[in-house]
């Protein structure tokens, strides 16, 4: 390993060529400076060196060609900049770098897939994101409340982080496990939270829940032939139905059956309250629901028993009153089938705008107490 003690000064650097590599190398000078340094090269590595001493800046920095790679990097400064930078390369790569210190990628461009897969980030770090990070991956990345995601970072439409774009377009290479994509949820939504972010951690919490909803983990030692490549065998005409998966099928990521996705209690969650964080949805369909009975019976009362329509309207509402609460039966009739529905649906719809409404409250009293 090559090692620099002194200053090192890169800035304004203009590096051509096929590829440039910096690797195995270690900085321990008060300063280490890339800043304005342009790659224009092939493919850019600074595998396995290690940042150390006071100052490493990278600012304003720009990345071409195919990939800019920055794997099994230590950032050890004290102060990592890499704020303005722009990376243009089709991959940037920071897989298994660690971090230490004050680390700043603020208003940097990742214009293509960039990976922070399995990187470490030390608990006293401090790692500032404020970009758009519609294109980063931080798959199997503990995101800790020292990781601090500012104004202007950017996500993909309702929140929905890179790589679970990808499983979409089926594209799960580096993906192998659904845990992977959770834990990201998971770490983004207490993160937010404990900035207060209420409004972004609940979008988290709901893209959580969509990913569990719509895909399996794949069992790496569940190795058997399944009834319906039995039934498969049985009447194949070769008979050559093989039993065993290849490891490759074992450990792709699968959605769920079609009936878990669409016919099952967390679909039907998701559409009315939004997992329990909308309390506008569950309440809208209450008054759709009240208002349909309260019109219905008015109407109908008004044509069959020609009642005044003001009789009607006050025969209607009690008639919904009626309908809507368990055991109030303001309306001087029996009740009919559609009574019992409205009882047996109005019920669960407050209990899930009550429950929306609890978590608002308390996120506001904890906004208040502990935000002062």
């Amino acid at each position: 390993m090559i090692n620099f003690n002194n200053d090192v000064d890169f800035s304004h650097a203009h590096f051509h060529g096929i590829q440039t590599s910096i690797t195995h190398v270690q900085f321990n000078g008060t300063k280490t400076n890339f800043s304005h340094a342009k790659f224009d090269t092939e493919s850019v590595s600074f595998l396995m060196t290690h940042f150390n001493g006071t100052n490493v800046d990278f600012s304003y920095t720009k990345f071409h060609g195919s990939e800019a790679s920055f794997n099994s990097t230590k950032f050890h400064a004290q102060k990592i900049n890499f704020a303005h930078s722009v990376f243009l390369s089709d991959k940037i790569l920071f897989y298994e770098a660690s971090f230490m210190g004050e680390i700043n990628f603020g208003h940097v461009q990742f214009n293509n897939f960039t990976s922070f897969g399995d990187a470490i980030i030390d608990k006293n770090a401090e790692i500032e994101f404020n970009s758009d990070l519609s294109k980063v991956s931080f798959y199997n990345v503990k995101i800790g409340t020292n990781m601090k995601f500012g104004l202007y970072t950017k996500w993909n439409k309702q929140n929905k982080i890179y790589d679970e774009i990808r499983l979409e377009e089926n594209d799960s290479n580096g993906l192998r496990l659904i845990a992977g994509i959770i834990s990201q949820y998971q770490g983004l939504r207490d993160n937010y939270e404990y900035n207060f972010n209420y409004e972004d951690a609940g979008k988290f919490f709901i893209r959580e829940s969509e990913v569990l909803r719509n895909y399996e983990d794949p069992n790496p030692f569940e190795n058997k032939t399944t009834f319906s490549n039995k039934l498969k065998s049985a009447f194949s005409k070769s008979k050559k139905i093989e039993e065993k998966k290849s490891e490759e099928e074992i450990l792709k990521i699968k959605k769920k059956s079609r009936f878990h996705r669409y016919v099952s209690i967390p679909f039907v969650y998701k559409h009315i309250a939004d997992y329990g964080e909308s309390y506008k949805k569950p309440l809208g369909i209450l008054i759709i629901i009240f208002t349909y009975t309260m019109l219905s019976s008015a109407v109908l009362q008004h044509v069959e028993n020609n009642l005044d329509i003001l009789d009607a309207f006050a025969y209607g509402t009690s008639r919904a009153l009626g309908a809507f609460v368990p055991y109030l039966d303001v309306a001087d009739t029996t009740d009919k089938p559609w009574d019992y529905a409205v009882k047996a649906i109005a019920l669960p719809l407050t209990g899930l705008s009550f429950i929306a409404l609890k978590r608002r409250f308390e996120r506001k009293y904890r906004n208040t107490v502990l935000g002062n």
